[in-house]
């Protein structure tokens, strides 16, 4: 029994029902490509970007289970998509507006490049660091820092989608050759691990330390300890990072954003050596040279928009910082005073400054009692009622703390508890006294 898929132009492709639907659906994409319209744009350098991860991945996991089935999946696959999808990053494209328009239209041709280029890569990109910061924290249960759970987690979401690269790869090659599809899995995967590690390194390098910490969840005791160990270092690279001028930032990321390019090159040698390719033809020239042209779109411009980011991550922790110490210098002072307060010194010291306000307040109530005459008197008289009740009130809190801290100290008034006992007292005292002397009459009248 057959089936048909019929194409967008009417007409129809037949197929044994032993194939698939899916794979039929990407045969006809791969042999009849005049028959669809090509996605192109940012959309669809994204979704490209977002399909070639997930084969990747979903190759390089089932690949060990039945190595020629997947690998020739793989490659339809891989297929179907450069049917699909018209990208527009290319070096010969550039090369082509230079030549048909002048410097003029070659730049104008890069700018539009980059941002394609980057939305392509974004998929990896946010897997990877996204991947980093799971490790990070799962990598923090089992007791190991951070930087270690981040850099297995960004390798981990690399080396699988390289595999399955490098696995497509290989029965391209064998394809081409007219060979059967056998892919070399150690081959694939062993090519995959130096590649991710190399992605993950140069990732790393681009976006700077300072955002790698963020993405990794960076703990206070990490950045204590940092500290720790080179105080001033540490404290002088915040302090230069934070107060770094923008131009300048952005400039130091994107050239540090440069080591993508020996990164992709090297990465395209190492596939193309798994797949058993030669590595220095004309064609692995070109292929070297491609690699170059778009990693210095990607690399340059995320090392870029990391640098302020970097400002950015730098000016909070040079903040968090000095909040910290200001504190601990807060904490500090507060211990002094505490224990200074609790010792006979600050208690002879109150007692003065007690016996000084009365003397100042006996002064006050001489001038207060006299009569005011003149204008100069009267005034003064009204400074001297002002005066006369801030140093009742400061008298009143010297007492409060005296009562606290040394309520034995001679001299203290009363409270107003005390006050209501005196009286109390005073009452059952007289009522006692009523009493007796009304027992001393009828006595005497008997």
């Amino acid at each position: 029994m057959t089936y048909g898929v019929k194409l967008p132009d009417g007409r129809i492709i037949g197929f044994q029902d032993s194939t698939p639907r899916e794979e039929a659906q990407l045969i006809v994409r791969r042999d009849f490509p005049e028959a669809f319209k090509k996605k192109e744009g940012l959309g669809a350098e994204f979704s490209e970007g977002l399909a070639s991860l997930i084969g990747g991945t979903k190759t390089a996991l089932t690949a060990p289970f039945a190595p020629k089935d997947v690998a020739k999946r793989a490659l339809l696959e891989e297929q179907a998509r450069s049917a699909e999808f018209e990208s527009g990053v290319s070096l010969d494209k550039l090369k082509k507006a230079y030549e048909e328009r002048g410097l003029l239209g070659g730049a104008g041709e890069l700018t539009r490049q980059v941002p394609l280029a980057l939305s392509g890569m974004a998929p990896q990109i946010a897997t990877s660091l996204g991947s980093a910061a799971t490790g990070a924290r799962i990598g923090s249960v089992a007791g190991l820092p951070g930087i270690i759970g981040g850099a297995l987690g960004g390798f981990g979401a690399s080396f699988l989608p390289m595999a399955g690269q490098n696995i497509a790869r290989q029965a391209r090659e064998q394809e081409a050759a007219g060979q059967e599809v056998d892919p070399r899995l150690l081959a694939a995967y062993g090519g995959a691990a130096g590649q991710a590690s190399l992605e993950t390194a140069a990732l790393g390098f681009t976006l700077g330390k300072r955002v790698i910490g963020k993405v990794l969840g960076q703990s206070e005791k990490e950045i204590a300890e940092g500290l720790a160990k080179n105080a001033t270092k540490y404290e002088a690279d915040l302090v230069k990072a934070a107060e770094s001028k923008l131009l300048p930032t952005v400039g130091r990321g994107a050239a540090r954003g440069l080591v993508e390019l020996p990164t992709e090159v090297a990465q395209q040698i190492i596939e193309r050596a798994q797949a058993g390719m030669e590595l220095f033809s004309p064609d692995a020239i070109k292929e070297y040279g491609e690699a170059a042209y778009q990693a210095t779109l990607v690399g340059p411009t995320l090392g870029g928009a990391a640098g302020p980011l970097n400002r950015a991550q730098a000016r909070g922790e040079l903040q968090d910082l000095t909040e910290r110490r200001r504190l601990e210098q807060a904490g500090i002072q507060t211990a002094e005073e505490q224990a200074y307060k609790a010792s006979p010194e600050y208690v002879a010291e109150l007692v003065g400054r007690r016996d000084q306000i009365q003397e100042e307040m006996s002064i006050l109530d001489g001038i207060l009692k006299g009569k005011a005459q003149t204008d100069e008197e009267k005034q003064l008289k009204r400074e001297a009622a002002v005066n006369r009740k801030n140093l009742r009130f400061e008298l009143n809190q010297l007492t409060e703390n005296l009562r606290e801290i040394a309520p034995e100290t001679p001299g203290l008034p009363p409270t107003l508890e005390q006050r209501k006992e005196q009286e109390r007292n005073r009452l059952d005292e007289m009522a006692t006294l009523k009493q007796l002397r009304s027992t001393d009459s009828k006595a005497a009248d008997d």
